[in-house]
């Protein structure tokens, strides 16, 4: 995104998308997890989430993603992430 002015003008590379993956970022590793370990364990454990699509190109990603699936979220990091949510409601726009 650094390189090419397009891409930080698309919604992903808007400041307030930025703020919040920073916030998530410091959040999964304040929690012992990964950004990765974190996304994949909140989605694998929503009731409306039917299905994940990852993309790996190592094992070791590969690794990390399946041991999302026994990672279980605290009530306090579910509160800060809806914290985030509400704070920056889609940090998209």
């Amino acid at each position: 995104m650094a390189n090419y002015e397009s891409v930080r003008k698309q919604r992903w590379g808007r400041q307030s998308a930025l703020d919040a993956a920073r916030l998530y970022n410091q959040l999964a590793r304040d929690n012992g997890m990964t950004p990765t370990q974190m996304a994949l364990a909140f989605c694998y454990h929503r009731w409306c989430v039917t299905s994940t699509i990852v993309g790996v190109t190592s094992v070791a990603q590969l690794n990390e993603d399946l041991a999302a699936w026994s990672t279980e979220l605290t009530d306090d990091v579910l509160k800060a992430i809806d914290a985030i949510r509400w704070d920056i409601r889609d940090p998209s726009l």
